[in-house]
């Protein structure tokens, strides 16, 4: 969070509903994603947005939290249903190339840290290392 002359801001990364993104992605992409309806994508871009801006929370959860959320509410007779919205996040958005926004990206899975969220999952490394010389 920061402030200025026009008050006080903060930077958010932005998720995006699946079936946003599909356009963006492609039709084969996002078949080969087989996305769930309560699916997010954790998009790179990042920008400051004002604190008034904000209209409420929603729970990100990893796969493996929600799968167990969702059995738990079925299990206690809750039919499966959240407080709040609820979201499951699998997968993160990156720009291919040098672009700076998310449009026309690749879907990469993300992996969740405690205390510090979630972030794209390393590409494995291009270059000579895997090849083969030539005799």
């Amino acid at each position: 969070m920061f402030e200025d002359r026009d008050g006080q801001f903060v930077d958010c990364v932005w998720l995006e509903r699946a079936k946003d993104v599909a356009t963006e992605i492609g039709p084969r992409a996002y078949k080969d994603c087989d996305f769930k309806p309560h699916d997010v994508l954790l998009c790179i871009n990042v920008n400051s947005n004002p604190i008034q801006s904000i209209e409420g929370k929603v729970d990100i959860l990893t796969e493996e939290a929600y799968d167990a959320a969702v059995k738990a509410t079925k299990d206690s007779g809750g039919g499966g249903g959240f407080v709040r919205e609820t979201f499951r996040c699998r997968r993160a958005l990156v720009a291919r190339g040098k672009k700076k926004h998310a449009s026309g990206g690749n879907v990469v899975p993300v992996l969740f840290e405690p205390g510090r969220g979630f972030r794209p999952k390393d590409p494995p490394a291009k270059g000579k290392a895997g090849r083969k010389k030539k005799k």
